[in-house]
């Protein structure tokens, strides 16, 4: 029995030993990581490998591998991704709190976290239990898009319309917008450039919201040989809603709906309009309309 036990401490002191060693020459075949990632625990260390690139968190002996891990916020757990998996860190510890099993995940927020699974996002608590299910389709938001804020989340049905959900997962504002935004006590809608705000309630309070508006002017040189220029402003302004830019004159009257990535004024009477390719662009005249 004595010789089990002795064989036993053998083997574990071995595997410390190892991890230890392996741990040693990763840290020395890497660099830390300059950004501060606000982890809750001054032990915890960041680095990437020289080699491949890939992060290293470092916490005395121990260490875990990683591709990419979310910056620390008010919340312990930070979402982390190793070879086309993600969990969940515990940014005090630096233990994992939640096992590597999901396509995607986004960071906690209200005590709530979205994670992919099978091409849907559903909702997971600090425990990893389910608490929304797996329904929403998931559609390449970023990092952060699928968080709660005051309580609501921006999802997307089938059709990949979005709307605002509840954590019940219950729908507030039913997903028929081509873009939705969570305020504090209301949403920001829109379908085609036209912005709207809605209470949670689903009343529309404004039809019509605008996201900026900028005064167009011209420039001239303010004589020959002078790099000095002066700006001649005209009556007309570049309203922006839902992301795209269209012409208003001075009365706020609306000359051309939102649909175009940038307008600007060549005189007090022509503008250049630039469309949403980014490239292609038309002249207007102070009526809106298309010179051809």
């Amino acid at each position: 029995m004595k010789t089990f036990f002795k064989t036993l401490f053998i083997i574990a002191l071995v595997i410390v030993a190892a991890s230890a060693g392996w741990t040693s020459c990763s840290y020395i075949r890497s660099y830390k990581v300059s950004d501060d990632y606000g982890f809750k625990n001054e032990r915890l260390e960041l680095r990437r490998n020289k080699k491949d690139g890939h992060l290293l968190l470092l916490n005395g002996w121990k260490a875990i591998k990683m591709d990419w891990i979310q910056k620390a916020t008010a919340d312990t757990l930070s979402a982390f991704g190793w070879n086309g998996k993600c969990g969940y860190i515990n940014n005090k510890t630096g233990e994992i709190a939640i096992a590597k099993r999901y396509r995607n995940a986004w960071g906690f927020s209200d005590g709530l976290a979205g994670v992919q699974q099978d091409g849907y996002i559903g909702f997971i608590d600090h425990q990893g239990n389910v608490v929304i299910d797996f329904m929403f389709p998931a559609y390449g938001n970023d990092l952060e898009g699928y968080t709660f804020k005051y309580g609501y989340c921006v999802a997307a049905d089938e059709n990949g319309k979005k709307g605002i959900i509840d954590k019940t997962g219950t729908w507030v504002i039913r997903p028929e917008y081509d873009y939705a935004s969570v305020c504090k006590d209301y949403a920001i809608v829109a379908n085609e450039g036209v912005q709207m705000q809605i209470s949670y309630d689903g009343i529309v309070e404004n039809p019509y919201v605008l996201a900026n508006i900028e005064p167009l002017y011209y420039s001239r040189e303010e004589r020959e040989y002078s790099y000095e220029e002066e700006k001649y402003y005209t009556d007309f302004y570049a309203y922006c809603a839902g992301g795209r830019w269209g012409l208003m004159d001075k009365h706020c009257r609306r000359l051309t709906r939102p649909i175009y990535d940038s307008i600007t004024a060549l005189s007090g009477d022509i503008f250049r309009a630039t469309l949403m390719d980014g490239s292609s662009e038309l002249l207007l005249d102070a009526n809106g309309d298309i010179i051809k």
